[in-house]
């Protein structure tokens, strides 16, 4: 337990001390990613993630008019 705890600790440490990359730096590191890995990146910004969704719209990977998942699931529970 003390084990998951620490590991807890470090990530929490990490996340709070590390800024996020800049568009620059994000479009580099981009091009070296895997069609999964970019799959899981699109989620991620079509999830909720404001920061990695104005990335990808820059880049042209994600239209800005696509609906976000909870938009989506919002209207699906409409027409339920």
């Amino acid at each position: 337990m003390r084990d998951i705890r620490q590991r807890l600790a470090e990530l929490e440490r990490r996340m709070t001390t590390t800024t996020p990359p800049t568009f620059e730096e994000f479009s580099v590191f981009w091009q070296g990613l895997s069609a999964f890995d970019r799959a899981a990146f699109e989620g991620d910004a079509l999830a909720g993630n404001a920061l990695l969704r104005g990335y990808l719209e820059r880049l042209g990977v994600i239209d800005p008019a696509a609906p976000s998942l909870q938009e989506i699931a919002k209207e699906l529970e409409r027409q339920v």
